[in-house]
Formats: C-alpha cells, sequence, structure tokens
C-alpha cells in the first residue's frame, strides 16, 4: 500500500508541476510573441484509432517581416472550431513563425488544465489512501498503548472487494466478541492482509486490543501469529 501512495502522489506532483511548467510556457510565449491576422484556409481531419478524428485548421499569415506561413492550429476538436475563410488571431514565435498558438481558450490553456486536473485527481487518491493509512498506524499504535485486550471467536476469512491493486483483492479476517456488561456483539475485522491466512489459523480465539469506549470503531485484531510476506 505504501508503493501505491508513493506512486500516485508521485504522479499527482509530477503532473502538478508539468502544469506549472505549461502555464509558464503558454504566459511567455504569448508575451514574447507577434501578432497577425490570419485566414482559416483548410481543415485537416485526423482520424483516430477509435474511428473518431479531430479537425486541425490551416492558417495562413503575415509575419511583420512580410513572410507568408501557413502553419496547423496546435489542438484539435470535433466539431471544428473554425471556418474555412475565418479570420483569426495568430500568436507566432518571431524567431520561428512555424510555431504558432491561436486564441482560443484550450489551445491556450488546455494543456495546463488537463495536468493540472489529473494531477489533483492523482494527489487526492494518493493523499486520501496515504491518510487512511496513517490514521490507521496512529489507532493501532494507541490500541497497543492504551487498548484492553479481549479474546474473541474467529468466524471467517473473506475477500475485501472494496481494495483492487493490480488486480488482486486482499484477505480480512472476521472475528467476533461478546461484552458481557452490555450482552452486546461486536464483529471485528482484520487490517487487509496479502496472502490468505487460512492455513496458518489454528485457535479458535484471536487477540484484539479495543477501546472500550467505542469498541465497534477503535479495534485491532492482532495478527503477529501469521508469517510476515516476503
Amino acid at each position: 500500500m505504501k508503493l501505491f501512495v508513493y506512486i500516485f502522489g508521485g504522479v499527482g506532483v509530477a503532473l502538478v508541476i508539468g502544469s506549472v511548467f505549461s502555464l509558464i510556457h503558454s504566459r511567455n510565449f504569448i508575451t514574447n510573441s507577434e501578432t497577425s491576422e490570419g485566414i482559416v484556409t483548410q481543415l485537416n481531419y485526423h482520424r483516430d484509432s477509435d474511428g473518431g478524428g479531430t479537425y486541425y485548421p490551416m492558417v495562413q499569415f503575415r509575419t511583420q517581416t512580410g513572410n507568408i506561413f501557413t502553419v496547423a492550429g496546435n489542438t484539435g476538436s470535433n466539431p471544428a472550431a473554425y471556418s474555412i475563410g475565418e479570420t483569426v488571431k495568430v500568436y507566432y514565435d518571431p524567431e520561428n513563425p512555424t510555431d504558432i498558438m491561436l486564441p482560443d481558450f484550450f489551445s491556450m490553456w488546455g494543456v495546463t488544465l488537463i495536468l493540472g486536473g489529473l494531477g489533483l485527481v492523482f494527489s487526492t487518491i494518493g493523499g486520501a489512501v496515504g491518510f487512511s493509512i496513517y490514521k490507521q498506524k496512529v489507532n493501532t499504535e494507541w490500541l497497543q498503548q492504551h487498548g484492553e485486550s479481549v479474546q474473541a471467536q474467529f468466524s471467517s476469512i473473506s475477500l475485501n472487494t472494496n481494495l483492487t491493486i493490480n488486480g488482486r483483492n486482499p484477505f480480512v479476517i472476521y472475528c467476533q466478541w461478546v461484552d458481557t456488561l452490555s450482552n452486546k456483539v461486536y464483529v471485528f475485522q482484520s487490517k487487509n492482509i496479502w496472502f490468505d491466512p487460512a492455513p496458518y489459523i489454528s485457535q479458535t480465539q484471536l487477540k484484539v486490543l479495543i477501546d472500550p469506549k467505542n469498541p465497534k470503531k477503535r479495534h485491532y485484531v492482532d495478527l503477529s501469529f501469521l508469517p510476515q510476506e516476503a
């Protein structure tokens, strides 16, 4: 799980950094570019592997030095964002006039938004899982120091289908304990186990550390009898 957090968190941070660099690049390009009025001369249709496609505008414009260039826009869309014959403002690099940017929102900020959005998603997932692991660690340490030890009856082993990593689901152990003072039955679930623990369970009673004030939410099933995963 820690590897999962590191990967998602690392990818998220990298994407956010990429988004920032993309933003800086776009701002610098616009600031340092020269502008010209261009005309959309044609729409190039690029077919995708899934059978769809996008239209890229071919724009002809004249630089301040009098040279004429016809350059494809750097982003496409379907339906086409421009029409043939349409006049459009062109930002171009005076040192490399074939490097252009059209004034539509996606051409200017699309890469920044995509990278930033993906970075936010990956960072949020990694952060949420990381916080959950940290919270579980703090809870376990508290129970190991201050928790009350009880013997719970082993119930079953199940797959935790709420979590899938690399196509695998972890195992969890269930056991139950009767609080004789309140005459309530508490069902406890162990932490995730990434191998089948069935061959290593011979006892019918399992040690569980509980918070007497809230055993339903704060408990820790002691799995020290299981071998360590390699």
